[in-house]
């Protein structure tokens, strides 16, 4: 799929692969201006925005899996730069000289951006990458998880619909809940 990165691009990436690099920000970087530009209003400081964003995937690139959902790790990171660039703004003296109207509109992108419904891009990236990675389950680890998140099921009820012990029930949840933990760490991602 044009502009999606596979696995052996995102492996090039964590070991240094520069031209991979350059076409993730040549892929991002404009919908990065134009989603930061929403929050802190000036272009000039989204473009910061982004690029400290950009190097901060470069940094970390080394901690990322080739499972990596490079837009989602973005989208995240320059969040959190513009809340961060935002509560400096409220403290600092910059904030002081602002104008009443840019004041309040900041103060407004702000409680957007801590709003979960802020987050939809996000949201369903996620939502998106879940299920993808229940998907990649072995058949026994997707059907127990399944009855369980999903249709509600106690470890008990699953294990005597499936003629299995409570503590295979039990093994299938953890082997699961790990798995989706180890690909989804970018998404918690916290500075």
């Amino acid at each position: 799929m044009p502009g999606k990165l596979d696995q052996n691009e995102i492996r090039k990436l964590i070991s240094g692969d520069e031209s991979v690099f350059e076409r993730i920000f040549n892929l991002y970087y404009t919908a990065l201006i134009f989603f930061a530009k929403e929050y802190v209003i000036v272009e000039d400081q989204a473009r910061e925005i982004v690029q400290e964003a950009f190097i901060k995937l470069w940094e970390k690139r080394q901690s990322l899996s080739t499972d990596s959902n490079i837009k989602a790790y973005l989208y995240i990171t320059t969040r959190n730069l513009c809340l961060n660039y935002l509560d400096h703004i409220r403290v600092g003296q910059r904030f002081k000289r602002m104008k009443e109207r840019d004041i309040l509109t900041l103060e407004l992108n702000s409680i957007a951006l801590n709003d979960p419904t802020a987050e939809h891009l996000i949201a369903s990236e996620l939502e998106s990458q879940i299920e993808k990675l229940i998907e990649e389950l072995p058949e026994q680890n997707r059907k127990v998880f399944k009855m369980h998140r999903y249709d509600d099921m106690k470890y008990s009820e699953i294990a005597q619909q499936l003629n299995i012990s409570v503590k295979a029930v039990e093994a299938h949840i953890s082997r699961a809940l790990k798995h989706l933990r180890d690909h989804l760490r970018e998404y918690f991602y916290i500075f």
